[in-house]
């Protein structure tokens, strides 16, 4: 979903969006984001790229399944 918006918000960036391990997108993200007419169906869940990560001028994290310390 954070990937959807910030795509959405301009293209003064490029957008990564990775985490530990790949997964499916979340169909209810996929229908609450429709409902701003933001298209993530095509989206995909990648596992992060050290080398890419190392590059990066921003880093924005998020946890759902797991706890954040």
């Amino acid at each position: 979903m954070a990937e959807g918006f910030a795509k959405y918000l301009g293209e003064e960036f490029e957008i990564f969006s990775a985490g530990i391990e790949a997964r499916e997108i979340h169909p209810m993200a996929v229908k609450v984001l429709f409902k701003k007419e933001i298209n993530i169906s095509n989206q995909t869940t990648d596992v992060i790229d050290l080398k890419l990560l190392i590059k990066a001028n921003y880093v924005n994290t998020l946890c759902c399944d797991v706890p954040c310390v």
